[in-house]
């Protein structure tokens, strides 16, 4: 396999905006290194994307590292809200 996209579609309650309350979580995108700027990691990303709007989602999510964000950011990914975690382990 040269490159991948993995994602999760999650139903929560409707909202203004995303009447299905259907959205997309990207989780992973990856390419060897060995195939690396031939367009795959985009490829991959669109048909994931491509997926997502058929099954009715109405936004996708994603945490991007430095070095994806410019590919994200072409896809037409945005800042929309402040992330924010918690350790409860302990």
């Amino acid at each position: 396999m040269a490159a991948c996209a993995v994602g999760r579609l999650e139903q929560r309650l409707p909202a203004p905006g995303h009447p299905t309350g259907r959205f997309g979580f990207v989780f992973n995108v990856c390419t060897d290194t060995r195939y690396r700027g031939r367009g795959y990691a985009r490829a991959t990303t669109e048909a994931l994307l491509e997926w997502f709007a058929a099954q009715g989602v109405t936004r996708v999510d994603l945490h991007a590292t430095e070095e994806a964000e410019g590919l994200y950011r072409a896809l037409g990914f945005a800042e929309h809200s402040l992330a924010l975690s918690l350790d409860v382990s302990r």
